[in-house]
Order: structure tokens, then C-alpha cells, then sequence
């Protein structure tokens, strides 16, 4: 599994799949509350809903051994699993 999670770990990786989590996100909520006035929105919508929890998923993870990293605790420094530091 490791070796289907490495090409992954590109430019977008841990450190910052935080913040773009959270843009599409609740840019998808607000085109899907605008989808409710204007219907070619809602699509646009979704799909950024869905981008996010993608990214979130394939990505939170540890860049060592790429293990998920709990999603509850975006301020941890160490991996649960292989107890190295997160940060450089």
C-alpha cells in the first residue's frame, strides 16, 4: 500500500491539505445554498464536497510510513503510528 501512496505525496501533503480541506468545503456549502436560488450552482457544489473529502482522505496522511492521521486533531506533531515528528 505504501508503494500506491508515495506519487501522492507531491506538492499538496500534510501540511497543507488542512487549509484547502476547509476552502472547499465551505465553498461547497455556499454554492450549494446560491445552488438553492440558481440550480447550475448545486452541481459545483457537490462536487466540491466530495473534492474535499477526497483530498482529506488520500492525503492526511504521514509522510513516513502513510499511515492516516486522525482527522478529530489537525494540530498534532507526532505520528500515532510510527512516533516520528510530522514537521521538519
Amino acid at each position: 500500500m505504501k508503494w500506491l501512496l508515495a506519487p501522492l505525496s507531491g506538492k499538496i501533503d500534510h501540511r497543507n491539505i488542512s487549509t484547502i480541506h476547509t476552502v472547499l468545503m465551505i465553498g461547497g456549502l455556499i454554492l450549494m445554498v446560491c445552488g438553492a436560488l440558481w440550480l447550475p450552482l448545486l452541481p459545483v457544489g457537490i462536487f466540491c464536497l466530495v473534492a474535499g473529502t477526497y483530498l482529506d482522505y488520500v492525503y492526511w496522511r504521514c509522510p513516513r510510513c502513510f499511515s492516516s492521521l486522525p482527522s478529530r486533531d489537525r494540530s498534532i506533531q507526532v505520528c500515532p503510528h510510527c512516533k516520528k515528528k510530522l514537521y521538519l
